[in-house]
């Protein structure tokens, strides 16, 4: 039934693409320098995903008492707490940073800020110790655990901001991750939709 559900609304999305922009009204404007795309480009992207993430966030959490392998429980919920304060939060601060271009040191401030309180209410997020393979003994970081952990985190999505310069190359990492953790997971439907979905976009994104 989610899949059907999900499948028409991508399909009317996608037929009605220049209306949905329109509503947002976000643009990639072309610049000569580092933009070098020839006329103004939507940026829906990280709407269409955050709209179908939404869809089967409400449908497993209503409907399945449960959202991936979390539980509504006391522990489990505190877990997905912190995971839906990091998804929406980031997508938000993207979505303004977006319209309004804000200040690097303002959106630092800010990013800082939600991963702390993402770590605050999870504690499982925290990377307390790591390996490398050159060094026998594990590394414990005892009271830099969480500087590290948003150090990580910062640099990840900074990563992947670096990363997304040519069309779908942001995509096609994530469809290499997804293709993986469908093999490996026994979330099987969650990573299928989730390769659907960036095939979706990553056609978009060729389309401009």
């Amino acid at each position: 039934m989610i899949f059907v559900i999900l499948a028409l609304f991508n399909l009317i999305l996608v037929l009605n693409l220049s209306k949905f922009s329109k509503i947002f009204n976000i643009y990639d404007i072309p610049d000569g320098k580092l933009k070098l795309h020839k006329k103004k480009t939507p940026i829906i992207g990280g709407i269409i995903l955050i709209i179908n993430f939404s869809i089967i966030f409400f449908y497993q959490i209503f409907f399945l008492k449960n959202f991936l392998s979390f539980k509504l429980e006391i522990f489990h919920s505190l877990e997905l707490l912190s995971l839906i304060i990091l998804i929406y939060s980031y997508f938000f601060l993207g979505l303004y940073d977006d319209k309004y271009n804000l200040k690097p040191l303002n959106k630092l401030f800010l990013s800082v800020l939600i991963i702390l309180i993402s770590l605050l209410i999870n504690k499982n997020l925290i990377i307390t110790n790591f390996s490398l393979s050159f060094y026998d003994s594990r590394i414990f970081l005892e009271n830099s655990s969480i500087i590290f952990t948003i150090f990580c985190i910062l640099i990840l999505i900074n990563a992947l901001n670096f990363y997304d310069g040519v069309n779908g190359q942001c995509c096609l990492i994530f469809l290499v991750f997804f293709i993986y953790l469908l093999f490996v997971s026994h979330l099987n439907f969650f990573y299928l939709f989730c390769i659907i979905l960036i095939l979706i976009v990553m056609y978009l994104n060729f389309k401009n």
